[in-house]
């Protein structure tokens, strides 16, 4: 139980304190409409973004959050759990989170369905019903959320691109579910920017 709840809130603070991937601003104002060329990715033509805020250039699958007032590299959401955005740095620890939340509501679940069986007092009902009410609420939350976050995961797209329908159905970052899987949880994050 400690260990699941250690585990938990380690993800936890990993995804509200490290960093997101923030893009650079640039200090010099410059017109950047110009230097926003095209390029090919997979035999589709893309037109990189301009940020009149941050003033650059963005690479491909970043964005502006509003929340934060910073371009974000991989932009997948603001959490309003994390008070954070999740970006390509802190993605993997949010995942993370969710998994281990849902498996700490899972355990609180079964312990108040045990606690309700072995005692009949009524604090004790109260309490435990009390308890797998709000456990198989939250669970309910949490897990889809994760299972949301995987299915992203597997196709290699982000909340924002699937919400904003970025590609429309010809994504040029998908490589297979195996690859993107394998590169959402072991390849290098890059440095900090």
């Amino acid at each position: 139980t400690c260990v699941l709840m250690l585990t938990q809130m380690i993800n936890y603070f990993c995804a509200v304190c490290s960093h997101t991937g923030i893009l650079a601003r640039r200090k010099d104002k410059e017109n950047n409409s110009e230097k926003a060329k095209q390029y090919r990715m997979e035999g589709n033509n893309y037109t990189r973004k301009v940020c009149d805020t941050c003033n650059i250039i963005r690479p491909l699958r970043s964005f502006h959050c509003s929340i934060c007032d910073n371009c974000i590299d991989e932009h997948d959401h603001h959490c309003p759990w994390l008070n954070n955005c999740v970006g390509k740095r802190n993605h993997k620890y949010f995942v993370l989170f969710l998994f281990f939340s849902s498996l700490a509501l899972v355990q609180t679940t079964v312990f108040s369905i045990y606690g309700l069986v072995e005692k009949r007092d009524v604090i004790t009902i109260v309490f435990s019903s009390s308890c797998i009410l709000l456990s198989v609420i939250f669970f309910c939350f949490s897990f889809n959320m994760l299972v949301t976050q995987c299915s992203y995961i597997s196709i290699g797209i982000t909340t924002n691109e699937d919400v904003r329908d970025k590609w429309k159905g010809n994504n040029p970052v998908d490589k297979g579910c195996c690859t993107n899987c394998w590169k959402f949880c072991c390849a290098d994050i890059g440095a900090n920017i």
